[in-house]
């Protein structure tokens, strides 16, 4: 039994996915948006936690890559909306299925839900009373490098985390069951972690939480340090390297 769609039909999915996110209303965008950014935060959590547990020993990156990856896996298989799986929209608009305004629409709302729903988490659980002692200081570890970077490193380190995350998601509408989704997205993601490249949404959460529990760095280093060279990197990775080259091989001319 073929438990795979072959590659040509796996383009059409991932074009059909931006047709549906495209035509949504903006509430139901934001709403799952906001969602997905929760998801990402809890995700990114346990990182954190891992690293903490193991007080320095490389084995806690290596935990804690492999749980990152939970808070993708709720996105997609609830429908929740991630800025950085939902680069993958320019795949249709390279098809002429819908205007470039319809891609930056759904990238500006969903943006904007993750930011709140990341918000929304590091909000709680600065309050839960968890972020003092030694997880501060590995929380703080985790921070300083991630402002402490030119434009260039954010962006290329952007660029290639939705290299990953994106294919991730790409691949993951290759297989026809939940079990095989799960293996073809969990390593992808797992790798972009263990090899240090930048998250928008991820550090959505990290940064603010950093901020609210008292850690010294101000809202224009999260943003102009971070947040936005990280952003065009994961627009550039995931909505420009990966859809570009996956319409010109299997969509173009069809």
């Amino acid at each position: 039994m073929n438990v795979m769609y072959v590659p040509f039909d796996v383009a059409k999915k991932v074009s059909d996915m931006g047709a549906d996110k495209t035509s949504q209303q903006a509430v139901r965008v934001i709403l799952a948006a906001i969602l997905a950014g929760v998801y990402i935060g809890l995700g990114y959590y346990t990182n954190i936690e891992s690293i903490h547990l193991f007080q320095g020993n490389p084995i806690g990156r290596v935990v804690g890559s492999l749980l990152f990856p939970t808070g993708l896996l709720l996105v997609l298989f609830t429908g929740a909306q991630l800025f950085t799986g939902n680069c993958l929209l320019t795949l249709g608009y390279l098809e002429n299925r819908y205007p470039m305004i319809a891609v930056l629409r759904n990238w500006a709302i969903v943006y904007i839900g993750n930011f709140i729903g990341s918000i929304f988490i590091a909000f709680l659980i600065k309050h839960t009373g968890l972020m003092e002692g030694s997880r501060l200081a590995t929380l703080e570890a985790l921070i300083e490098p991630k402002i402490s970077m030119t434009f260039i490193e954010a962006f290329s380190r952007g660029f290639l985390c939705n290299v990953l995350v994106a294919i991730a998601v790409y691949v993951s509408f290759a297989s026809k069951s939940a079990i095989g989704q799960i293996a073809s997205l969990w390593f992808p993601v797992s790798l972009f972690v263990l090899a240090g490249f930048e998250h928008s949404v991820a550090n959505m959460f990290i940064l603010p939480l950093g901020y609210m529990s008292g850690i010294e760095l101000t809202i224009k280093e999260i943003w102009m340090n971070n947040l936005l060279p990280v952003t065009f990197g994961n627009m550039a990775g995931g909505g420009l390297f990966i859809p570009l080259f996956y319409y010109r091989i299997f969509l173009h001319g069809k």
